[in-house]
C-alpha cells in the first residue's frame, strides 16, 4: 500500500502506470477523495511523507472508477463506447448460414479424397516401371484399383451434392 498526497491530505492506495499518459490510482475503501482534489495532480510519499514521485501533470480525470480514478497528463477524457445493438439473424440468415457450413464441410471432404487418391498414385507409376522391366508389381492391381475407385465414386457424389447446395 502507497501513501498517495494529494493537496495536503494523506490517502491509503496505490498508483498503477496504465500508459504513458495515464495512471489509475485506487484507494482503501470509502477513502476515495473528490474529483476536485485532483486538480493540482498528486505525489507519492513515503511513511515520513516525503515525497519520491511527483505526478503534478496528471490533473484530468481522465474516467471514474468505483474505488478510484484513472487521471491523464494531457487531458484526455474516456468517452465510453456506443453500445451496438445486438441484432438476431433471420430464419433465412440462420438457413444461409447453416448452407454455408455444409458447403465447406463437403469441400473440406473432398479435398481430402482427393489428397488420399493422390497418395496412391505412386503405386500405379511403380507397378508400371516394374512391367516395363519384366518384374512382378508388389500391389495388387485389383484391390488398389477397387480401392481407389470407391473413393473416385465417393469424389463424385460429393461433388454432386455440392453443386446441389451451389444452386
Amino acid at each position: 500500500m502507497e501513501k498517495i498526497k494529494i493537496n495536503d491530505k494523506i490517502f491509503d492506495g496505490t498508483m498503477k502506470k496504465l500508459s504513458q499518459n495515464h495512471v489509475q490510482l485506487v484507494f482503501v475503501a470509502g477513502k476515495k477523495p473528490k474529483e476536485a482534489a485532483l486538480k493540482n495532480g498528486f505525489c507519492l510519499v513515503d511513511c515520513k511523507e516525503r515525497v519520491y514521485c511527483n505526478c503534478l501533470s496528471y490533473t484530468t480525470i481522465y474516467r471514474e472508477l468505483q474505488e478510484g480514478y484513472i487521471l491523464s497528463n494531457d487531458e484526455s477524457v474516456y468517452i465510453e463506447p456506443e453500445e451496438v445493438p445486438v441484432v438476431e439473424p433471420s430464419a433465412e440468415e440462420l438457413a444461409e448460414q447453416e448452407k454455408q457450413r455444409h458447403i465447406l464441410e463437403q469441400q473440406n471432404e473432398i479435398d481430402a479424397l482427393k489428397k488420399q487418391l493422390a497418395s496412391s498414385d505412386y503405386k500405379f507409376a511403380k507397378m508400371y516401371e516394374y512391367s516395363l522391366v519384366g518384374k512382378s508389381a508388389e500391389y495388387d492391381v485389383e484391390v488398389l484399383h477397387r480401392e481407389r475407385q470407391t473413393i473416385r465414386d465417393q469424389i463424385n457424389d460429393l461433388e454432386t451434392e455440392l453443386q446441389s447446395l451451389l444452386i
